[in-house]
Protein backbone atom coordinates (compact mmCIF):
# COMPACT_ATOMS: atom_id res chain seq x y z
CA UNK A 1 0.00 0.00 0.00
CA UNK A 2 1.86 3.02 -1.33
CA UNK A 3 0.76 6.20 -3.08
CA UNK A 4 1.07 5.79 -6.85
CA UNK A 5 0.84 8.42 -9.58
CA UNK A 6 -2.31 8.72 -11.70
CA UNK A 7 -4.35 6.73 -9.19
CA UNK A 8 -7.50 7.87 -7.43
CA UNK A 9 -7.45 7.52 -3.65
CA UNK A 10 -10.47 8.03 -1.45
CA UNK A 11 -10.42 9.41 2.10
CA UNK A 12 -6.67 9.98 1.72
CA UNK A 13 -5.10 13.41 2.15
CA UNK A 14 -2.10 13.63 -0.19
CA UNK A 15 0.80 15.43 1.56
CA UNK A 16 3.51 17.59 0.03
CA UNK A 17 7.09 18.22 1.10
CA UNK A 18 5.76 21.08 3.24
CA UNK A 19 3.62 18.62 5.19
CA UNK A 20 0.23 19.63 3.81
CA UNK A 21 -1.81 19.05 0.71
CA UNK A 22 -1.11 21.83 -1.82
CA UNK A 23 -4.62 21.75 -3.24
CA UNK A 24 -6.95 19.99 -0.86
CA UNK A 25 -10.18 21.00 -2.62
CA UNK A 26 -10.49 17.50 -4.04
CA UNK A 27 -11.68 16.28 -0.64
CA UNK A 28 -14.89 18.24 -1.25
CA UNK A 29 -15.80 16.02 -4.20
CA UNK A 30 -18.79 13.83 -3.26
CA UNK A 31 -17.06 10.67 -4.48
CA UNK A 32 -14.11 11.28 -2.13
CA UNK A 33 -16.30 10.43 0.87
CA UNK A 34 -20.04 10.36 1.38
CA UNK A 35 -19.74 10.27 5.17
CA UNK A 36 -17.39 13.19 5.87
CA UNK A 37 -20.05 15.24 7.64
CA UNK A 38 -21.07 12.29 9.82
CA UNK A 39 -17.47 11.44 10.72
CA UNK A 40 -16.59 14.97 11.76
CA UNK A 41 -19.87 15.51 13.59
CA UNK A 42 -19.19 12.37 15.64
CA UNK A 43 -15.77 13.74 16.58
CA UNK A 44 -17.20 17.10 17.61
CA UNK A 45 -19.74 15.39 19.89
CA UNK A 46 -16.98 13.38 21.56
CA UNK A 47 -14.81 16.48 21.86
CA UNK A 48 -17.58 18.47 23.50
CA UNK A 49 -18.23 15.69 26.00
CA UNK A 50 -14.51 15.50 26.76
CA UNK A 51 -14.44 19.23 27.45
CA UNK A 52 -17.42 18.77 29.76
CA UNK A 53 -15.51 16.03 31.58
CA UNK A 54 -12.68 18.50 32.16
CA UNK A 55 -15.05 20.49 34.39
CA UNK A 56 -14.81 17.67 36.91
CA UNK A 57 -11.45 16.05 36.17
CA UNK A 58 -8.56 18.40 35.44
CA UNK A 59 -6.48 17.12 32.48
CA UNK A 60 -3.16 17.07 34.33
CA UNK A 61 -0.58 14.33 34.56
CA UNK A 62 -1.53 13.60 38.18
CA UNK A 63 -4.99 12.52 36.97
CA UNK A 64 -3.89 10.35 34.04
CA UNK A 65 -4.79 7.15 35.92
CA UNK A 66 -8.21 8.46 36.95
CA UNK A 67 -10.94 6.10 35.73
CA UNK A 68 -14.72 6.02 35.84
CA UNK A 69 -17.76 4.75 33.99
CA UNK A 70 -18.03 8.10 32.20
CA UNK A 71 -14.43 7.87 31.01
CA UNK A 72 -15.05 4.25 30.01
CA UNK A 73 -18.04 5.26 27.89
CA UNK A 74 -16.10 7.99 26.07
CA UNK A 75 -13.05 5.74 25.63
CA UNK A 76 -15.10 2.97 24.01
CA UNK A 77 -17.07 5.35 21.79
CA UNK A 78 -13.91 7.07 20.60
CA UNK A 79 -12.15 3.82 19.72
CA UNK A 80 -15.24 2.52 17.93
CA UNK A 81 -15.27 5.72 15.88
CA UNK A 82 -11.59 5.19 15.04
CA UNK A 83 -12.42 1.69 13.82
CA UNK A 84 -15.27 3.04 11.70
CA UNK A 85 -12.86 5.41 9.96
CA UNK A 86 -10.15 2.79 9.53
CA UNK A 87 -12.59 0.41 7.88
CA UNK A 88 -14.08 3.15 5.70
CA UNK A 89 -10.67 4.09 4.29
CA UNK A 90 -9.64 0.51 3.59
CA UNK A 91 -12.91 -0.53 1.98
CA UNK A 92 -13.24 2.68 -0.07
CA UNK A 93 -9.86 1.94 -1.61
CA UNK A 94 -10.63 -1.67 -2.48
CA UNK A 95 -8.92 -3.44 0.40
CA UNK A 96 -9.60 -7.14 0.08
CA UNK A 97 -10.07 -9.62 2.88
CA UNK A 98 -12.17 -12.74 3.13
CA UNK A 99 -14.50 -11.19 5.67
CA UNK A 100 -14.97 -7.46 6.22
CA UNK A 101 -16.26 -8.22 9.69
CA UNK A 102 -12.85 -9.53 10.70
CA UNK A 103 -10.84 -6.39 9.97
CA UNK A 104 -8.59 -5.64 12.94
CA UNK A 105 -5.54 -3.68 14.03
CA UNK A 106 -3.30 -5.80 11.80
CA UNK A 107 -5.26 -4.46 8.84
CA UNK A 108 -5.55 -0.91 10.16
CA UNK A 109 -1.81 -0.48 10.64
CA UNK A 110 -1.35 -0.81 6.87
CA UNK A 111 -2.67 2.76 6.63
CA UNK A 112 0.62 3.99 8.09
CA UNK A 113 2.17 3.57 4.64
CA UNK A 114 -0.40 5.77 2.92
CA UNK A 115 -1.56 8.18 5.64
CA UNK A 116 1.68 8.54 7.64
CA UNK A 117 -0.29 8.46 10.88
CA UNK A 118 2.81 8.18 13.06
CA UNK A 119 3.93 11.64 11.93
CA UNK A 120 0.94 13.48 13.33
CA UNK A 121 1.41 15.31 16.62
CA UNK A 122 -1.62 16.57 18.53
CA UNK A 123 -1.62 19.24 21.24
CA UNK A 124 -4.38 20.01 23.70
CA UNK A 125 -5.02 23.79 23.40
CA UNK A 126 -3.98 26.12 26.23
CA UNK A 127 -1.34 23.66 27.44
CA UNK A 128 1.10 23.89 24.52
CA UNK A 129 3.31 26.53 26.15
CA UNK A 130 5.06 23.91 28.27
CA UNK A 131 8.44 22.45 27.42
CA UNK A 132 7.73 19.83 24.76
CA UNK A 133 9.97 17.22 26.40
CA UNK A 134 7.89 17.45 29.56
CA UNK A 135 4.61 18.16 27.85
CA UNK A 136 1.99 15.57 28.74
CA UNK A 137 -0.51 17.38 26.52
CA UNK A 138 1.29 16.77 23.22
CA UNK A 139 1.21 13.26 21.81
CA UNK A 140 1.75 11.21 18.68
CA UNK A 141 -0.87 8.49 19.21
CA UNK A 142 0.39 6.32 16.33
CA UNK A 143 4.12 6.81 16.93
CA UNK A 144 4.62 3.07 17.54
CA UNK A 145 3.80 2.45 13.88
CA UNK A 146 6.74 4.49 12.63
CA UNK A 147 9.27 1.66 12.66
CA UNK A 148 7.11 -1.42 13.03
CA UNK A 149 3.60 -2.78 13.05
CA UNK A 150 3.60 -3.35 16.79
CA UNK A 151 0.41 -2.97 18.73
CA UNK A 152 -0.52 0.38 20.21
CA UNK A 153 -0.62 0.20 24.01
CA UNK A 154 -3.79 2.29 24.28
CA UNK A 155 -5.50 0.17 21.61
CA UNK A 156 -4.55 -2.98 23.51
CA UNK A 157 -6.12 -1.46 26.63
CA UNK A 158 -9.25 -0.63 24.64
CA UNK A 159 -9.66 -4.24 23.58
CA UNK A 160 -9.04 -5.55 27.07
CA UNK A 161 -11.58 -3.16 28.58
CA UNK A 162 -14.10 -3.96 25.87
CA UNK A 163 -13.89 -7.71 26.42
CA UNK A 164 -13.43 -7.76 30.20
CA UNK A 165 -14.52 -4.53 31.84
CA UNK A 166 -14.46 -5.78 35.43
CA UNK A 167 -10.93 -7.10 35.12
CA UNK A 168 -9.48 -4.14 33.21
CA UNK A 169 -11.67 -1.25 34.39
CA UNK A 170 -8.64 0.79 35.50
CA UNK A 171 -7.40 0.90 31.92
CA UNK A 172 -10.39 3.07 31.02
CA UNK A 173 -8.50 6.04 32.37
CA UNK A 174 -8.04 9.68 31.42
CA UNK A 175 -4.62 9.08 29.85
CA UNK A 176 -5.93 6.43 27.46
CA UNK A 177 -9.03 8.50 26.71
CA UNK A 178 -6.95 11.53 25.72
CA UNK A 179 -4.70 9.43 23.49
CA UNK A 180 -7.73 7.87 21.82
CA UNK A 181 -9.32 11.27 21.15
CA UNK A 182 -6.00 12.45 19.72
CA UNK A 183 -5.94 9.32 17.57
CA UNK A 184 -9.43 10.03 16.25
CA UNK A 185 -8.41 13.55 15.33
CA UNK A 186 -5.34 12.22 13.53
CA UNK A 187 -7.28 9.77 11.38
CA UNK A 188 -9.80 12.50 10.53
CA UNK A 189 -7.06 15.02 9.71
CA UNK A 190 -5.41 12.44 7.45
CA UNK A 191 -8.67 12.26 5.50
CA UNK A 192 -10.30 15.69 5.74
CA UNK A 193 -7.47 18.12 6.60
CA UNK A 194 -8.94 20.69 9.04
CA UNK A 195 -12.54 19.53 8.83
CA UNK A 196 -13.88 22.18 6.48
CA UNK A 197 -15.72 19.78 4.25
CA UNK A 198 -19.05 20.14 2.53
CA UNK A 199 -20.86 21.86 5.38
CA UNK A 200 -20.03 24.94 7.47
CA UNK A 201 -21.74 23.19 10.36
CA UNK A 202 -18.64 21.07 10.94
CA UNK A 203 -16.24 23.99 11.28
CA UNK A 204 -12.56 23.55 12.02
CA UNK A 205 -11.58 20.61 14.18
CA UNK A 206 -10.45 22.24 17.40
CA UNK A 207 -7.54 20.21 18.64
CA UNK A 208 -4.35 21.10 16.81
CA UNK A 209 -2.93 18.30 14.71
CA UNK A 210 0.40 18.89 12.92
CA UNK A 211 1.94 16.47 10.46
CA UNK A 212 5.59 16.70 9.53
CA UNK A 213 5.49 14.25 6.64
Amino acid sequence: MTIELNTVYYRTLIPTDAGYCSSWGYILHPSYSDTAKSSISAFILIQNELLDLFKYVEPVVENQKCYSHRILELFLRTCVEIEVNFKAILLANGYKKESRKNLNIKDYCKLEKTHKLSKYRVTLPLFDILDEEENWYTRRPFSDWQDSEQKLSWWRDYNEVKHSRHEHFKQANLGNLLTAVYGLLVILSAQFFDGRVSTPMAGDMRFRSDANI
